[in-house]
């Protein structure tokens, strides 16, 4: 059975159309990124298959804090471009090894966007994926990266927007909408203190995950298909209003929460 994937550049977040810039950009002007592009085919030796890789990535081309903080946390140090070519030879690698075993589903297929806001002193950087090597399921994953544009330029993590007891607070409330989350999906209620695997989870209790997003409407926290409960369930999200978090906020939390939070 070949499956032929077609995954949208998904515009969860506003992609800014970046173009070069003759003067010199400040950190955070949409004239500090690019937006590199682009597909590559991998054929097949000995069938009408092939490999098809898309990328449309985030960069930073100017030197500077900036330029090195986003590669570190988006490609291991390296540019877009060289991330791209690295990471299409190790495809490569792997399409003719799986051709020389001879696999029989070689319609293979992989897809990574970058969508990019830029709020304030903030970046908000989100990454998707869909990865496709003959199996029954495409693998789809999706990472958000905060990025605090102030000096020092820098990824920022819960603990930098929670105070160490709001991060205690915070596991409270997150648990409260993981058990509406459930209820929602099962119509089922999952009472406080009775274990989330009595729900759809497949765990007792959930950790927080450092793949959150701000947005007007709260904090939003993600975990993958596969991540806290079977795959069959999709992605899980849940949110938490600024007005329930904002006691628990740090000063940079503060700072954030007033870019992005429109209830007030």
């Amino acid at each position: 059975m070949n499956i032929k994937i077609s995954m949208p550049l998904l515009v969860l977040l506003p992609v800014l159309a970046v173009t070069a810039c003759l003067s010199s950009p400040q950190p955070g002007d949409s004239a500090s990124f690019s937006i590199v592009e682009r597909k590559e085919i991998i054929p097949s030796a000995r069938t009408k298959n092939h490999a098809e890789l898309l990328f449309s990535l985030v960069d930073v081309s100017q030197k500077g804090t900036l330029q090195k903080q986003l590669r570190k946390i988006l490609y291991n140090g390296k540019s877009a471009e060289t991330y791209l070519r690295l990471f299409t030879a190790e495809w490569k690698k792997a399409y003719n090894k799986a051709e020389n075993e001879r696999k029989t589903n070689l319609q293979w297929s992989y897809e990574e966007a970058h969508n990019l806001a830029l709020t304030g002193s903030f970046a908000v950087i989100k990454r998707n994926t869909a990865v496709y090597k003959g199996d029954v399921h495409p693998d789809w994953h999706e990472k958000t990266y905060v990025i605090d544009l102030s000096v020092p330029v820098r990824q920022i993590f819960l603990k930098d927007i929670f105070t160490k007891e709001g991060i205690e607070k915070l596991s409270a409330l997150a648990d409260r909408e993981l058990r509406r989350f459930s209820q929602i999906k099962t119509g089922r209620t999952l009472s406080p203190g009775t274990p989330l695997s009595r729900g759809i989870y497949s765990q007792d209790t959930v950790n927080l995950p450092e793949n959150f997003y701000p947005a007007a409407n709260g904090i939003t926290f993600r975990w993958d298909p596969g991540e806290i409960a079977p795959s069959n369930e999709g992605a899980i999200e849940i949110s938490l209003r600024w007005n329930e978090v904002n006691e628990h906020l740090s000063a940079k939390g503060r700072e954030l929460a007033k870019m992005f939070n429109n209830s007030r």
